[in-house]
């Protein structure tokens, strides 16, 4: 049976090798990144919450999504209007390589973001979009 199963394998690898290149030469042949349309995208996204939990609290960031739905806006907008996290920490941990990569939550930063008075103020409201 082992030169059966070599033939096999070896027809398998040729049927594969051949599917990859049609799908390279028909479907991904030409395609361009527009990185404009994939910023909008991930501005648009709540995805960076998930950046953001760590340093403001599970419940916290969840609040914030819900507001961010309920009222159309970016998540990074609401938490700027909220000055919850200080501009350029906002910027280093929602750029897309901190969003991509594994990293360390930084220490510093979670006690000054939980000892801003906009951070204690929201806490304070209660559970709820507010």
């Amino acid at each position: 049976m082992t030169p059966l199963v070599a033939f096999d394998l070896a027809w398998s690898f040729e049927l594969l090798t051949r599917g990859l290149r049609l799908l390279r030469a028909r479907c991904v042949a030409g395609l361009r990144v527009d990185r404009a349309r994939a910023a909008a995208l991930v501005g648009g996204s709540l995805v960076e919450a998930t950046a953001l939990s760590p340093y403001l609290g599970y419940a916290l960031t969840a609040r914030l999504v819900k507001e961010a739905q309920a009222t159309g806006r970016a998540f990074r907008d609401v938490v700027r209007a909220h000055a919850l996290v200080p501009d350029t920490a906002l910027r280093r941990l929602l750029a897309p390589g901190a969003l991509t990569a594994p990293a360390r939550v930084d220490a510093g930063l979670k006690r000054r973001i939980r000892s801003a008075p906009g951070y204690k103020e929201l806490l304070s409201r209660g559970p709820g979009v507010q």
